[in-house]
């Protein structure tokens, strides 16, 4: 029974996580704003703001949302790959 116990642990660990990014002294995690990932790390390597889908009449499309995607580094090799959705970091990658 506690092996059971030991082994849903283990599996279950991974999506209880959440990614976090060092910047110097700073630590930016998921859900953090726009504005405190650029107090914390500074201005972007790359950034691509998608806005919002529109209608035809250039109101936005319900549930649409704005998307920004941000590259920092290369730093020691990698990549950190941000992706924000209306102003809150939703994603952070490491690509090597």
């Amino acid at each position: 029974m506690r092996a059971r116990h030991l082994l849903l642990t283990t599996l279950l660990f991974p999506l209880l996580a959440q990614a976090s990014l060092r910047c110097g002294q700073n630590l930016v995690e998921e859900g953090d704003s726009v504005e405190q990932v650029l107090a914390a790390c500074g201005t972007p390597a790359a950034c691509q703001v998608n806005p919002p889908a529109l209608r035809n009449n250039g109101v936005p499309k319900l549930n649409a949302a704005e998307t920004q995607f941000w590259t920092y580094g290369p730093e020691n090799g990698a990549l950190r790959h941000l992706k924000f959705i209306d102003g809150k970091l939703v994603e952070i990658r490491l690509v090597r």
